[in-house]
């Protein structure tokens, strides 16, 4: 190409990895993220995203034996990532998705029987008797009978609970992610703009007709899929390369002045702990604002200089 530009090639099929876990808006397309990073950085190096959206970049960076750093402002994105990135214990993994998919049969078949196919709504005196025994699981959304049924707010409950059994080993991340991924299509909200929420006239007239809401059978779904995924993602990825993820504003995120060499020492520094460190300075530098996330801007220009 003219003026030293350099025509970027890559292939139109991939390996779909862990990619599809969960549905989100405007993701980089692997393959091109795979052809930058190889082009532009070198086995062992440190690959940053400061907005690392879905996680894309940090798994192309594990594949191609890089470490990663990936920071967002938006919590889901860090949830995503994480659960994404995490290296687990597949043989652990593997018997915790089958004893969870055996469970959600039971507690199907339990909900069928007590309350009817899952076309319809429950009456609001079944849904004030059912809440009390997950009321802990349901979060306090304004409205939230607005954005779900009565019953499927029961079900997420039931899942929420089940799932949290896990909370002490990695791999309840994985079911985090999981959890996150089914709750669009299980609400009231449209599944179809990948941005934007919310109730359209189109899913009200689905409403009236009978929509069938199922979140047992989608966690399921998800479950199996995801660990497909994440079974490809692990065979994969470089076991030895490692990525690290926490929430920040990358406004103040300083980089300017650090040498090529130096960066990744000063990254490597904010995430020794795999986890925000517990030093009030870094973790202000890691959790950005303090109207949104507790920090000072001030405690960025404090960094010291390479």
């Amino acid at each position: 190409m003219n003026d030293g530009q350099q025509e970027l090639s890559f292939s139109a099929t991939f390996d779909r990895l862990n990619h599809n876990v969960f549905r989100f808006p405007a993701k980089f397309h692997p393959p091109v993220v795979r052809e930058l990073i190889e082009r532009f950085s070198c086995p062992g190096d440190t690959i940053l995203d400061p907005f690392c959206g879905s996680g894309t970049t940090l798994i192309e960076a594990l594949v191609a034996c890089r470490a990663a750093v990936g920071t967002d402002v938006d919590p889901l994105s860090v949830l995503i990532t994480r659960g994404k990135t995490q290296r687990y214990d597949m043989t652990r993994l593997d018997t915790l998705v089958t004893e969870t998919a055996a469970d959600l049969a039971r507690l199907r078949e339990a909900d069928r029987r007590l309350w009817g196919d899952f076309e319809a709504d429950i009456h609001p005196a079944d849904y004030a008797a059912a809440r009390s025994g997950v009321a802990t699981q349901i979060p306090a959304i304004p409205n939230i009978t607005h954005w779900f049924r009565r019953r499927v707010i029961i079900q997420l409950a039931i899942i929420k609970s089940r799932i949290d059994r896990y909370v002490s080993v990695p791999e309840h991340l994985f079911f985090q992610l999981c959890f996150a991924s089914i709750i669009r299509n299980a609400s009231n909200a449209d599944p179809v703009p990948v941005s934007g929420l919310e109730v359209t006239k189109h899913m009200q007239r689905r409403e009236l007709k009978g929509r069938i809401i199922d979140p047992y059978a989608l966690f399921t779904m998800v479950l199996k899929r995801s660990f497909e995924g994440t079974k490809q993602f692990h065979s994969a990825r470089t076991l030895k390369m490692i990525a690290r993820v926490a929430r920040a504003d990358a406004r103040f995120f300083k980089c300017a002045g650090y040498r090529a060499g130096r960066l990744r020492d000063y990254l490597a520094a904010l995430f020794e702990c795999g986890e925000l460190l517990s030093s009030s300075s870094v973790r202000d530098v890691l959790v950005g604002t303090d109207r949104h996330f507790g920090g000072t801007p001030s405690a960025y220009a404090a960094l010291p200089g390479p």
